[in-house]
Formats: structure tokens, sequence, C-alpha cells
């Protein structure tokens, strides 16, 4: 979920899944939007630093899943696209009692210019202890050979609070990018996290988000 001017990234495409989800036939259906003041990828505005609705949904069968992920962008002058879509499937399981492991591909597609790219996404979450993660993400785009890479770290205060941050470097941007921030969750189903977002190249600022699923 996210774009780079010419295709954007459905990484992480439910900043939070609910717990439930609706079930018919084996499938697990889970859905949800996010209310953001700018949306940020790799360090860089994909909304020229204004707010953005993001509504998404997901289907999971068994370790499988695919799903749609949406949001309005801005690219300043030169660029008419006013909307992003990104469809994505993938496999997530549990790798021991420490580890999880989720490799998907996505593709995002532009309304106005009809640009598109692809991506394949490894991600591998180490669970160090009940409250710390870290994790280690890769993608990468055959098309146009780009990478992106980073490592996050997450960090739980208690049930309801907890804490990120993620250092990475984006080929496309051809620079370093760079996050912190935190979650409080209200209950299962809503959510919201503040972050400060920068790269070598510019600090985009700080970003809140309020995210529902259900």
């Amino acid at each position: 979920m996210t774009l780079r001017k010419t295709a954007a990234i459905a990484a992480l495409c439910a900043p939070m899944i609910a717990a439930g989800g609706a079930h018919a036939q084996g499938i697990t259906w889970n859905y949800g939007v996010d209310f953001t003041s700018n949306y940020i990828l790799d360090g860089v505005s994909q909304s020229d630093g204004r707010a953005a609705v993001q509504p998404w949904v997901e289907a999971e069968i068994g370790k499988f899943y695919v799903g749609t992920w949406m949001s309005n962008v801005d690219f300043g002058a030169g660029d008419n696209n006013k909307w992003e879509t990104d469809l994505y499937f993938g496999y997530r399981t549990e790798l021991g009692s420490s580890f999880f492991y989720d490799v998907s591909y996505a593709h995002y597609f532009y309304d106005r210019t009809g640009s598109d790219y692809g991506e394949i996404k490894n991600e591998l979450t180490y669970s160090a202890s009940d409250r710390v993660d870290l994790t280690a993400y890769v993608a990468y785009d055959p098309e146009n050979k780009n990478w992106n890479y980073r490592g996050e770290i997450g960090f739980a205060v208690n049930d309801a609070i907890s804490l990120d941050a993620h250092y990475g470097h984006s080929d496309f941007y051809d620079h370093k990018y760079w996050r912190v921030g935190g979650t409080y969750a209200f209950n299962d189903m809503a959510m919201l996290n503040i972050s400060y977002n920068g790269s070598e190249t510019k600090d985009e600022g700080w970003a809140a988000t309020v995210g529902f699923a259900f």
C-alpha cells in the first residue's frame, strides 16, 4: 500500500487486521478503513502532505490470503493520478515458536496514467521476547529491478500500547529512510498510530492514522 510515483506498495497492507473477521465456507474475511493525515511511503508523502482515506479488504483461506487496498494520492504538478489500487496475495505461517514468515506478491495500479508495477515481498519476524519483535523486510520489483529493504523493531509496552521503528533503503528513491512511532489500540477494532517519518532527502514529519478493522 503505497506508491512510488508509478505504483504503490500493498505492504503491511492492513495496518491492523481484526482478530475475528467474518467466516464463510472456510474463508475468513477481514476489512476496514484507515484515515491518515499524510500517506507516507519510504519517507516520501504520496498525498502531497494531505489527508488520505484508505479502505481495504482481505480474505484468508488457511495460511493463504488475497486482498486489495486503496488510497487517494496526490503527486503534485505534472501527475494527475487521484487513486492507487493495490491487489495482493500471499502466504504467512509460523516457523517454530519464535519465527513468523510472510511471502507475498503485490501489484499497484494508478487510475489516470495507467501506471502499474509489482513487487515480490518477503518478511521474517523473530519474537525475541513476549514484548519485542525484530523484523527483516525485503521487496523486489523484477520489472524495474528495484530493491527495497529495511529492519524493524516493535516493543509492546502493554496490551494497548506499542512502539515501533524502522530503517531502510529504497532503490526507487535512491535514499535511506526511517520511521518511529507508537500505536494505541482502543479495542480489537480501533487504533490510533502516530509516527515521525524522514529520509536522506527530507523529513515528511508527523503523521496520525486512525484505523478501524471489522
